[in-house]
């Protein structure tokens, strides 16, 4: 077996231990974390495996399938670059200028400023300062550069999975029967809800019609600058869309998602112990949890932590608004898992500065 059949046996093996692991995951809990990293690693292992396996039947086809799909990566880098660029900009004049509406915008020019370091350091004019150099000190300083692009690479490649997942997780069939439905609350204007909160509020009220939920529960407190609950404002609009039409139970106290899913769940749970009737005698009733689309993975990440057996469905956010607020999720997210994530930062580091010295 020669040097190159076995390096494509290896990546061959990775591929499908890698793609088999992901859809195993997949199947038993779409919420776990990372199901989206090890579907992305499989099937790029996979795809050039395949081209070099067609590669003995065509070369050519085997080059379109390769130079294809680094072309298509390419050029959807540069439109999501572009996209989050104009998109910041379009956010931060119609919102305002604050760090979270500008987060597009700082992670397109980071991308960007990747991307020209990478054509930079591939041209004719840095061939030739690694030509004319005379010591390796004086190569060092572009050595960041590779380190910096490394880093901008690893970071999309968790967006792109993360992305990837959200997308599946959205789409995955539901179960056909609930008992009841809590909408996760956001901020209120005086005692109105916004146009984000009323999308949840509506979502919510259809999953309950189509699984024939009797509950709703509205789940959000009141901050300091708002008059009202955010609880209640929900309920005073769901009774406007569909008065009489559910049992509405307020959850007051939350201020964050996760006290959302606790609180909300205590609430269900008392409310069935004091209720006659079907609801109070099923032992395990089925619960789900409406949210914006852009914060519904996450969620249901937190579900799971706390053991909780709910999905959740994502309502639909103005599009001019969904980069800024998925950016926001997958930072957060990033956030959660920080040690791994500093841990590989810090062998990618570790890396270049062996190389440095």
């Amino acid at each position: 077996m020669d040097e190159s059949t076995a390096r494509f046996l290896l990546f061959l093996v990775i591929g499908v231990v890698t793609m088999g692991w992901g859809l195993w995951r997949l199947l038993k809990d779409r919420r776990g974390p990372f199901i989206g990293s090890a579907l992305l690693t499989g099937f790029i292992l996979l795809w050039f495996c395949f081209a070099f396996m067609f590669a003995s039947v065509s070369y050519a086809g085997a080059m379109i399938m390769v130079w294809g799909a680094l072309f298509m990566c390419a050029l959807l880098v540069v439109g999501t670059v572009l996209s989050l660029i104009l998109n910041g900009y379009y956010v931060m004049k119609r919102e305002g200028v604050s760090v979270a509406h500008a987060l597009p915008l700082v992670v397109g020019l980071a991308t960007a400023a990747a991307i020209a370091a990478f054509i930079y350091l591939n041209s004719g004019a840095f061939i030739d300062i690694m030509r004319n150099a005379t010591s390796v000190e004086e190569l060092r300083p572009f050595t960041i550069l590779y380190w910096y692009i490394a880093v901008v690479v690893y970071v999309g490649f968790n967006l792109a999975s993360y992305t990837l997942q959200a997308i599946i997780y959205g789409r995955w069939p539901r179960s056909p029967h609930l008992d009841a439905v809590v909408v996760l609350g956001a901020r209120v204007h005086g005692k109105r809800v916004t146009p984000l909160l009323a999308s949840r509020v509506d979502r919510g009220i259809a999953v309950a019609r189509k699984s024939g939920a009797k509950y709703l529960v509205m789940s959000g407190g009141q901050g300091a600058d708002e008059e009202v609950s955010e609880a209640w404002a929900m309920g005073q609009y769901a009774e406007e869309q569909a008065p009489g039409e559910f049992e509405i139970l307020l959850e007051d106290r939350s201020r964050s998602t996760d006290e959302n899913l606790r609180f909300s769940k205590e609430l269900i749970a008392r409310s069935e112990l004091e209720t006659a009737g079907e609801a109070a005698a099923k032992a395990d009733p089925e619960i789900a949890v409406t949210t914006s689309n852009f914060h519904a993975l996450r969620t249901a990440a937190l579900a799971r932590k706390m053991k909780l057996p709910w999905q959740v469905y994502g309502a639909p956010t103005a599009l001019y608004y969904l980069p800024t607020a998925f950016l926001r999720e997958f930072a957060a997210n990033m956030v959660y898992h920080w040690k791994l994530h500093a841990f590989v930062i810090a062998l990618i580091t570790l890396f270049f500065w062996m190389t440095m010295f």
